[in-house]
């Protein structure tokens, strides 16, 4: 067998203690998050050994570093641990790695060759068991702030039917902090001689009070330059957060119309400009 060949070690290594994941739920209030509660019997479920692997021997990284020269200091903090794992009993614990950097320096490929340097995709990170489900928190909240805020867009409606000087675009998703700034930015996008936006918003299904105050700074801003701005068709939900905010005093009664036959007839007959 040739002497440069590395063999990963395999084992199987408690990541966690069951019992103190069983006494943290025990000990949650009755009024704690229901995400939280359901991670603990999770854990406590599947229990905390899992399957972790090392390598025998320190790979050869120097072709990783004339590869992932953007990389320099990190694959060094990597060899780092790396050595230390081969000097103990330990499997590998990397910490958690955060990189950032504009497309195209190399952060996929960086990935995928230590995915590879370590003979696995799966690497057993050890967190204090606190620190792991706040962060998990976290990062589940941040990506259902993305995810729902990618699923919000504008879209124009079809000109056909719509009077001279009136512009639809319709709503869908959920309009909240996450997706204000699509709405703020519709007064730079309207055509010259616009003197009503008309948002149609049948498939507006949730408004919190800062997509309202988006509504609220839109009509400010299409007021200076003679544009009047009229909702349509609003469902429960966003019309209670409307009226409760006051954005329906701001408006005006004749801004919020049932449907959209009934808004293009009074933009139409008495601009709000």
């Amino acid at each position: 067998m040739p002497g440069d060949v590395a063999i990963p070690i395999a084992g199987f290594k408690d990541v966690y203690d069951v019992s103190t994941v069983e006494r943290a739920l025990h000990e949650l209030s009755p009024t704690a998050n229901e995400a939280l509660r359901a991670l603990y019997e999770k854990m406590v479920r599947l229990g905390g050994q899992r399957f972790t692997v090392k390598p025998s021997t320190l790979p050869e990284m120097e072709r990783l570093f004339a590869e992932l020269p953007n990389f320099t200091e990190v694959l060094e903090d990597i060899r780092k641990h790396l050595a230390l794992c081969i000097d103990s009993n330990d499997s590998i614990e990397l910490p958690p790695m955060l990189l950032l950097g504009g497309p195209g320096i190399g952060k996929t490929h960086f990935a995928r060759r230590v995915s590879e340097l370590l003979g696995t995709f799966f690497l057993t990170v050890v967190f204090d068991l606190t620190v792991a489900v706040e962060v998990g928190l976290v990062l589940a909240c941040g990506f259902f702030i993305w995810r729902m805020a990618s699923l919000f867009r504008v879209d124009a409606a079809p000109a056909e039917g719509v009077p001279a000087g009136v512009v639809v675009q319709r709503l869908y998703g959920a309009l909240f902090f996450g997706a204000v700034d699509r709405v703020e930015s519709l007064a730079d996008s309207l055509p010259a001689g616009t003197h009503t936006l008309v948002l149609e918003a049948r498939q507006l299904v949730s408004l919190d009070t800062s997509g309202a105050d988006a509504l609220r700074q839109l009509h400010r801003m299409l007021a200076r330059r003679g544009v009047g701005l009229m909702l349509v068709g609003l469902n429960e939900q966003p019309r209670s957060i409307v009226d409760r905010s006051g954005l329906d005093a701001v408006l005006g009664a004749d801004a919020i119309a049932p449907d959209l036959e009934t808004a293009l007839a009074r933009a139409a007959a008495a601009p709000l400009s």
